[in-house]
């Protein structure tokens, strides 16, 4: 188990796979230790009705993280499929759902009847008007029971779109928290004391900063809070404590501008260049990384890909690739 904790699976497909009813127990007892999986494939491998129920545990806990469950064409019945939906809804990072083709007949709920069935409760309603415009959820994923399809979708839905409000909120407040945060100072006793009031003679531009500064720092912290409503406070806090740690800060790097011809126009000799003395480059950031603004279409498809990678490296480190309803 302690082996399994520190592995950085993420994907596991064993899909078209007639496994054993020892194994597929095992194997659904073990993915709460699993906790970087965000890809589980178990398409045709023989799940049963408890089997669906075993996932619908993993699913509803607290330690599923999964994006993408695949389990169509098994054996689950209506029961496996309605305990995962179910589930479904307390797990906010769940993107994409399939469980087509799991033997529902009409009637099979008789054949599934057991003393841990009683207490079934009716399938809950939703409303739908809350996500009415959205139309994110690609094809393919549902589980073919009319009654169930709407609630699947809406939970989908509902995912996909807080997910996206949080990320964007995510980098926003890390843009501004960088600002208004970040000291000269190196030790995060002196990262958080007040600053004295400012002088009267200071410009405009300081002392409208050091005001903000001379607050004390959890009215700060509450005031930059705004800017990410969708976030959870356990969220803020630890975007917060990126955004002031020094150590995450992007490299600074000469970027020298780019010439228009390939070929530089010849000079004559003993006459002055024409651009002499004019700046030819500038210090700053460069342009992908965490903290910098949606990546434009003349980016270079390597360094569209490589922010994207930081990004999604830095809202899974602060926990903002999911929704988090503990507000």
């Amino acid at each position: 188990m302690s082996a399994l904790s520190k592995t950085s699976l993420t994907c596991l497909n064993i899909s078209t796979n007639q496994l054993s009813s020892s194994f597929r127990d095992t194997l659904i007892s073990l993915l709460p230790s699993l906790p970087h999986l965000r890809h589980l494939l178990l398409t045709m491998t023989g799940l049963t009705p408890a089997n669906g129920r075993a996932l619908a545990a993993y699913i509803g806990g607290a330690h599923c993280k999964l994006v993408q469950l695949q389990a169509n064409a098994n054996q689950m019945k209506k029961r496996g499929v309605k305990a995962i939906i179910v589930a479904a809804q307390s797990c906010w990072t769940l993107e994409t759902l399939g469980l087509y083709a799991n033997d529902f007949m009409a009637g099979d709920e008789l054949d599934e009847s057991s003393p841990s069935d009683d207490d079934d409760d009716a399938f809950p309603v939703v409303d739908l008007r809350h996500f009415a415009a959205e139309n994110v959820v690609e094809p393919g994923n549902g589980c073919g029971i009319k009654e169930f399809e709407s609630t699947l979708r809406y939970t989908l839905t509902r995912n996909i779109v807080m997910k996206g409000q949080v990320k964007a909120q995510a980098l926003d407040l890390l843009r501004y928290s960088r600002v208004m945060l970040q000291r000269t100072s190196t030790s995060s006793q002196e990262l958080f004391r007040t600053k004295p009031l400012v002088r009267r003679d200071s410009p405009p531009s300081e002392i409208e900063l050091t005001t903000f500064r001379s607050l004390p720092i959890e009215v700060q912290l509450r005031i930059l809070s705004h800017l990410a409503p969708s976030l959870s406070s356990l969220q803020r806090i630890r975007i917060f404590e990126y955004a002031v740690n020094k150590n995450t800060l992007p490299a600074l790097v000469l970027q020298l501008p780019r010439r228009k011809s390939s070929s530089p126009k010849p000079q004559l000799s003993g006459y002055p260049l024409t651009n002499a003395g004019k700046k030819v480059g500038q210090l700053r950031p460069p342009s992908s990384y965490v903290g910098s603004s949606s990546p434009t279409t003349s980016m270079d498809d390597s360094i569209r890909d490589r922010l994207q990678r930081e990004r999604e490296k830095y809202w899974e480190l602060v926990g903002c690739d999911a929704y988090d309803p503990i507000q």
